[in-house]
């Protein structure tokens, strides 16, 4: 009778309270209101309930809640005071309170489930995007909570100095978390910012109106809301937890959570004590676990808020919060209702405190558990109004400060499942039960599993009873017993030190002569311990300065032995030298016995240029193989041959123009040579290195080849020198401008050589396919040059592919993703084939197969087609978007792909199950794949770099790094001996093969002089093409401007 009377009291405090300053909030008024009719009678209630309340409070504090505070239904009327209470709610309001509560609740889970579904179709795999738009929406809610009750406080209607820094905490970890998933990349796709910010301006709306309306229902919505980021976050943990474990963290979680002032994180923490938690941050895994975390904290939050003020400040209970000599609470700030946490007693507790607090121990310990919110019991129907009603349980609060060392404990637990009995699992979650909440059917669940399966359903898990949120109280015993059941947990995997320290601290009575033993123990333990550390830091110095000494040794080894290669090969360059210089020789003396015969005379010329040619071919096959001094000799050489014969002839050989020209040439070719000595150093040693691999695994070699003394690497070598020397720099011979009247896009997606090098053909997103003549583009200097065939396609343009067996035949890929098979004599499309789902990236016929071709797409398929069929004949799925495909040059079962995972899968078609290799290696997607040999494939990437690989070894061969490309196809296109691509800073990029620095490279927008243009920075290269086997190659940038270029001294 006396709890029922004290909370009546309580209750009647309040609205003599708001009675007094005339406050009226319909939208947090109790549907049990009263009025007090004299106002001389509500200033005296005032005054004295104020105290009664007080006193209330201190006496009693844990067992007087939110909920009985504001039970209309156990408020006797009390007409002594001279108040003239209301009469009780009748059972039909009742039941219409409850079915507005259901049609709110059903309402906010109806939205939430339509937003839900909406963003599962637009984020099905894609995680952090998901998450930035979630943590965007997820913020709003209390920006619009404190709008409103920031007007509330501004007309003077009502003050609650709690709610507004309880909600600006909370949108300051979610404005955190916000930023987290920014670091990781969330926002980088502009839909995904602009979806997410029109949302939240709606959501913004609505929420400040439903605020208004009713504050109940707008608290579940966000609840609801925090409760599917919960489950969101805690299924991608448990998906992609091994692989988070292996990331760092971001430097914006890593301060949030362990660095500065950490009141607003434990502001918006209710249902905790301040600085209870404080997480660790030592991976991606952690900042996950800890923004699920959050978020259970947000969703317990608004349920407590669901209940007229039932929401305090952690950080508001001060530090002396009782008179000594009135035993009331000190004056707060507008303080209504009672605290969510009746475990934070203050300092000063009188005596009658103490007994309270020991008879709420023996009655269930209700001291000691996590803080969740309180939840109303509900009455049954017609109960009599002066009935004791049995209060809602207290929320389990936070540890005692000595006991919160086995907060851990709980953590350890859930790794020894299998030594704990399987009853104390959720049946919900499989784990050990944290935050134990009892239903009314006698079954436990953790808080956070049971509310969000009832945010779905309105049964028990277990047996299917009929169950709501109002149906559900805090197990405070099993709490306690998984508490302790963790404890001795610990308490077995404990060693000797923690039991000896756990005793010493507990006061364990220990004399002096005990101590001393134990202290000469120590003393030993530890001297010993130091000799031990000391030996094994000699054994590991020991082993450190082995290791060193045998890594040199090997390295001297190694470089002796590259020693001994250069050796050997500059006597063999040198015995090769004087063999050129004899066979000159003897060719000026021929020279000489000729011009002194007059009878051979006649026959002078012809013969003269069947040596001379004789000795070009020569000099070019051996121009590579002689050193500096060599050129130098040889040009002297020829210098004292013309003058001693009189020679005046201008030819190859005499002349004052050409030996300019030579001794130009070779100053550029040593020049080059010196800036990339390095790689030329390292390819030198490789294949000079391979070959005498290659040489002890084969012994009988066919040396009709090489010549004799000539190893085997030093020839390969060689030829390397001098492709890479030969070239400088790529020359315009000839420019068009690809671009029409009637289309203002003009970026060239395509450009390809058919058959025979005669034609090439121009596709991009003009929607047409055009054929130029190389020839007449070449050879007739003009700015605009008409093609000889144009199609019209019905989309955007990808790529091309000419048939090299059937000439007028070429493939097309586009943007809606059709592969179309067309006739250039015609111009007809001979096969369609619109079995892609998106937009087709690559398309290309097969050498070896005429009637085979292949193709990817952005809908993570790879199909084979033939052009004597309608379908498909092979189909591979993968798992992301395809961006280039190829086939090998030497057969039609191989194909390489490029895919958007950063990896290249190499396929045999006779198993498409698995690729035959997955090449690695790339940091973004790979835009585009192409083969220079059978066994060698070339790649680029949109991480700035190409790579070569070796299909057959299934090995990387070299990385070249020079050109820029970020986010734009810049184009790919090799020869047997050239790898060229486009870049972002619209220039073209040559590169041998061997030497990972470019070899060459044009700027477009420039002339032959460098003139540079001011525009470029706006443009990028969009295709390239070599012509086969040969120095010239097309190319195209952005603005459509085609350019015929040519490798050049």
């Amino acid at each position: 009778m006396a709890a029922s009377l004290s909370s009546a009291v309580f209750v009647v405090s309040v609205p003599s309270l708001k009675a007094k300053k005339g406050r009226h909030l319909g939208s947090f008024s109790s549907p049990n209101s009263f009025h007090c009719s004299p106002l001389s009678s509500s200033r005296f209630l005032s005054r004295k309930f104020h105290s009664v309340q007080a006193t209330i409070l201190q006496e009693n504090e844990e067992k007087v809640t939110v909920e009985e505070s504001f039970q209309s239904n156990s408020f006797p009327e009390d007409d002594s005071k001279g108040c003239s209470g209301a009469p009780q709610d009748s059972s039909s309001s009742s039941v219409l309170n409850r079915w507005v509560i259901k049609f709110e609740q059903s309402f906010n889970v109806f939205l939430t489930e339509s937003v839900i579904k909406i963003l599962d179709t637009l984020y099905h795999d894609r995680d952090y995007a998901r998450f930035f738009v979630l943590e965007t929406i997820a913020r709003v809610p209390y920006f619009a909570f404190m709008s409103v009750l920031h007007m509330y406080e501004s007309f003077g209607w009502w003050r609650r100095a709690d709610y507004l820094k309880v909600h600006f905490a909370e949108s300051w970890n979610e404005m955190h978390h916000l930023l987290i998933m920014e670091e990781l990349g969330g926002n980088a796709w502009w839909f995904d910012r602009f979806l997410a910010q029109h949302i939240a301006i709606f959501y913004y709306f609505m929420t400040v109106f439903m605020y208004v309306l009713s504050p109940r229902m707008a608290y579940h919505l966000s609840e609801c809301v925090e409760s599917h980021a919960y489950e969101t976050y805690d299924e991608f943990i448990k998906s992609q937890g091994d692989e988070l474990k292996n990331l760092p963290a971001p430097e914006i979680a890593v301060r949030y959570y362990t660095e500065g002032d950490l009141y607003l994180f434990d502001e918006f923490q209710t249902a905790r004590a301040p600085k209870s938690r404080r997480p660790k941050i030592e991976n991606l895994y952690d900042v996950f676990l800890n923004i699920r975390d959050d978020e259970a904290e947000h969703c317990k939050t608004m349920k407590a808020c669901q209940t007229h003020g039932n929401l305090r400040s952690p950080h508001s209970y001060p530090e002396d919060a009782f008179d000594e000599e009135s035993g009331s609470i000190l004056p707060q700030a507008d303080c209504e209702g009672s605290s969510l946490h009746p475990s934070l007693p203050p300092t000063g507790i009188t005596s009658r405190r103490k007994r309270n607090l020991e008879r709420e121990r023996v009655m269930g310990d209700s001291s000691m558990g996590a803080l969740v919110p309180t939840v109303k019991q509900p009455e049954p129907a017609g109960s009599s109004s002066e009935a004791v009603t049995a209060p809602p349980p207290p929320p389990p609060p936070e540890p005692a400060p000595e006991e919160q060392a086995e907060v851990p404990a709980v953590e350890a637990a859930e790794t020894g499942v299998s030594e704990v009995d399987k009853d104390l699992l959720c049946p919900i979650c499989m784990q050990i039960i944290k935050d134990a909440f009892l239903t009314a059917c006698g079954h436990s669940f953790c808080y956070m599993c049971i509310v969000t399966h009832l945010n779905n359903k309105n049964d028990c898990p277990c047996c299917g009873h009929f169950l709501t949120t109002n149906h559900l109280f805090p197990n405070f015993l099993l709490n306690k017993f998984l508490r302790k059941t963790s404890a001795r947990q610990i308490a077995k995997t404990a060693t000797p030190f923690e039991h000896l320290r756990q005793a010493l601290q507990q006061g364990c009575e220990v004399s002096v002569k005990e101590l001393d033993s134990l202290m000469s123990l120590l003393v030993e333990k530890r001297r010993k311990m130091e000799q031990e550390e000391a030996e094994t830091n000699m054994q590991i110095l020991l082993d450190f300065l082995h290791c060193l000494r045998k890594q040199k040794l090997e390295e001297l080894n190694e470089i002796q032995t590259d020693l001994q290669y250069i050796k050997e090969d500059i006597n063999a360059v040198e015995r090769q030298r004087i063999d050129l210089y004899r066979s000159r020789e003897r060719y000026s003396v021929k020279l000489r016995m000729l011009a002194d015969d007059p009878i051979a005379t006649k026959a002078w010329p012809s013969l003269t240029d069947k040596h001379s040619s004789g000795i070009i071919s020569s000099a070019h096959s051996t121009q590579g193989r002689m050193g500096a001094g060599s050129s130098q000799n040889k040009k002297a050489d020829v210098k004292a041959q013309v003058s001693s014969h009189g020679l005046q002839r201008k030819d190859a050989y005499s002349g004052s123009d050409s030996h300019v020209t030579q001794s130009g040439l070779v100053v550029a070719r040593k020049r080059l040579l010196h800036a990339q000595f390095n790689d030329l150093q390292d390819c030198y040693l490789q294949k000079r290195r391979h070959w005498v691999r290659q040489q002890h695994k084969q012994e009988e070699r066919d040396t009709n080849s090489i010549r004799e003394g000539y190893h085997a690497g030093l020839e390969d070598f060689q030829s390397v020198l001098t492709t890479f020397t030969r070239y400088s720099r790529l020359r315009v011979i000839a420019e068009l401008r690809h671009g029409d009247l009637f289309h203002s896009a003009n970026i060239v997606s395509s450009i390809e050589f058919d058959r025979d090098d005669e034609l090439f053909a121009t596709a991009g997103v003009s929607r047409r396919i055009k054929v130029f003549e190389f020839s007449s583009v070449v050879n007739e200097p003009a700015d605009v040059h008409c093609p000889v065939v144009e199609m019209s396609t019905r989309s955007k343009l990808s790529c091309l592919s000419w048939n090299k067996y059937t000439k007028n035949h070429i493939a097309s890929s586009d943007y809606e993703g059709i592969v179309t098979v067309w006739d250039v004599t015609t111009r007809q499309s001979v096969m369609e084939y619109e079995e892609h789902e998106k937009r087709a990236w690559s398309v290309d016929f097969s050498r070896t197969e005429p009637s085979m071709l292949v193709s990817g797409s952005d809908d993570c398929k790879v199909k084979i087609w033939c052009t004597k069929q309608e379908a498909s004949v092979l189909n591979i799925d993968m798992k992301a978007n395809i961006c280039s495909v190829k086939y090998n040059p030497g057969s039609s079962i191989y194909v390489a792909v490029g895919s958007a995972d950063h990896h290249i899968h190499y396929y045999d078609l006779r198993n498409i199950n698995q690729p035959l290799h997955v090449f690695s290696g790339h940091r973004k997607a790979v835009s585009y794949v192409k083969f220079l040999s059978n066994n060698e494939l070339a790649s680029a990437s949109t991480d700035s770099t190409l790579r070569l690989w070796d299909v057959k070894e299934n090995m990387p061969v070299r990385t070249f790094r020079g050109h820029s490309n970020e986010k734009n196809f810049v184009g790919l296109t090799v020869n047997s001996e050239y790898i060229a691509c486009g870049s972002e800073t619209n220039e073209v990029f040559a590169y041998h093969k061997a030497i990972s620095k470019p070899a060459a490279w044009h700027r477009f927008g420039s002339s032959d002089l460098d003139d540079t243009d001011d525009d470029n920075g706006s443009y990028f290269i969009s295709a390239v093409c070599w012509k086969s086997d040969s120095p010239t190659m097309l190319t195209a940038n952005s603005q459509g401007t085609i350019k015929v270029l040519v490798l050049a001294a």
